[in-house]
């Protein structure tokens, strides 16, 4: 009879033990490749683990010569706290990508974000007008630009440190700083939803002076200097980016995936 309740006793503590387990772990972790033509583009995709229920989506991409892996902790921190994202490799993007190799520039990378937004618009569990772009330094100036030609199906824009002028720490002396593309800031300044930029005050490569030129291009855009960051963020700055970009997506509207 002990052995029976030993046993029973055993199995409760069992299940216990993996209902915790699964409620700790709040969000789903997959890997997700999109095919389009010849071209394969590798990415991770988080979801929170919601049921029945819709939630927005970031679409995250890396700088030049990064890859998925350098936003990982940003996909899980969305998904814990009950938005989706996707991080991803641009095709060609850098040694380490896993997406198919191309001939990379800048037109090849807003292909590549207009796939996955195209793909991404077809799910049944993104929330109506909740999609988001994100990007860092160069995928900044492709989230902007993409959203740019598509306003009317991007909710909004997180941006850091975008690249959209090639500054003199690139050029020869007595060269000028010129645009990535003529007019940039006229070109960005189509989308006309809200904006959050993020920039580093010891950034030499996207000097903060940059990125105020494009808050002032867009109608609706805020600006986030932070203190003792270069180009790219870490330590307490990073939580911060974190934070403040979950705000941001938070402020956009009465999202169902909160109530």
């Amino acid at each position: 009879m002990k052995k029976k309740i030993f046993a029973a006793a055993a199995i409760v503590l069992l299940i216990a033990a993996a209902a915790f387990a699964l409620y700790r772990v709040r969000y789903r972790e997959n890997e997700v490749i999109i095919r389009t033509g010849e071209k394969e583009i590798y990415g991770v995709l988080f979801r929170p683990r919601f049921s029945g229920r819709k939630y927005p989506l970031v679409v995250l991409g890396h700088g030049y010569g990064g890859s998925y892996s350098d936003n990982l902790d940003y996909g899980r921190f969305f998904a814990e706290n009950g938005i989706g994202c996707y991080v991803f490799d641009f095709c060609g993007g850098s040694e380490d990508s896993r997406s198919t190799r191309v001939q990379m520039s800048l037109d090849t990378e807003i292909e590549d974000m207009n796939d996955i937004v195209d793909y991404m618009l077809l799910q049944s569990w993104l929330k109506k007008d909740g999609l988001f772009l994100a990007g860092k330094s160069l995928g900044g100036c492709v989230a902007a630009l993409t959203a740019a030609d598509r306003p009317e199906d991007v909710g909004g824009l997180m941006l850091h440190y975008p690249f959209f002028m090639v500054s003199a720490a690139f050029l020869n002396e007595g060269e000028e700083p010129r645009p990535v593309v003529p007019g940039i800031f006229e070109e960005i300044s189509r989308f006309r939803g809200p904006v959050l930029i993020f920039n580093g005050d010891q950034d030499k490569y996207v000097p903060a002076a940059y990125s105020a030129q494009a808050a002032e291009a867009y109608e609706d855009a805020r600006l986030v200097i932070l203190e003792g960051s270069g180009h790219g963020f870490g330590g307490k700055n990073r939580e911060q980016v974190k934070n403040e970009m979950v705000r941001f997506i938070e402020e956009r509207g009465e999202f169902s995936w909160k109530k």
